[in-house]
């Protein structure tokens, strides 16, 4: 993941759920979970403090996907053009009480979007927006492992709208991990189901 995203970017952090990150490369910037625990999903938000924070283009990644080579030039592109947060991943919520995972419309970072779309929920790890537009100061909430969600329901707070962009099938690669999120999480989704439909209600 780290190779294809070398050069890409003026900065690149991680925040490492662990304590031993010598892997990383050096021009990573490594934060690790001696100083703030795991915070799973939502160390990706670690960066923004609101501390000194300098308005900047912020890109949230995932770590078991390949990202094409004009990625960071074509998310600013579509930022400035839409003047929104912008994702390759997301769902437009469907109602209230629905299944999470399988009970909305989902646009797949891994299948092919032919048009853009607004969307409620959008996919953290494909996702970027300018934090002069917004700031989503949310990683120490406790809710962990729903970083999708948690971030929406900030936005949706704030009136903030995210775009789902268009791309073809093979746009991103994929490094098939043993366990993810999703892995561990869809079997009891009734945490998720409470988010989704708070969500929902502030987007009608």
């Amino acid at each position: 993941m780290l190779g294809s995203i070398r050069g890409q970017f003026d900065q690149v952090n991680v925040y490492w759920n662990g304590d031993n990150a010598d892997f990383v490369p050096p021009w990573v910037n490594v934060v690790t979970s001696a100083d703030d625990g795991d915070l799973t999903d939502l160390g990706k938000f670690r960066f923004l403090t609101g501390r000194g924070d300098v308005p900047q283009y912020y890109f949230t990644l995932d770590d078991d996907l390949i990202y094409p080579p004009n990625y960071a030039d074509h998310m600013v592109a579509a930022i400035d053009h839409f003047d929104c947060i912008v994702t390759h991943h997301g769902r437009r919520l469907l109602g209230k009480g629905r299944k999470y995972y399988s009970g909305h419309q989902l646009f797949r970072c891994l299948g092919s979007n032919p048009t853009d779309e607004i969307v409620d929920v959008g996919g953290t790890g494909v996702m970027a927006f300018h934090t002069d537009y917004f700031k989503p100061l949310i990683w120490r909430d406790s809710r962990m492992k729903m970083a999708d969600l948690v971030f929406a329901e900030a936005a949706a707070t704030n009136d903030r709208q995210i775009v789902c962009l268009a791309h073809p099938d093979d746009y991103f690669g994929y490094l098939d991990p043993p366990n993810t999120i999703h892995s561990t999480e869809h079997h009891d989704q009734q945490r998720l189901i409470d988010v989704a439909d708070k969500i929902y209600e502030l987007n009608l």
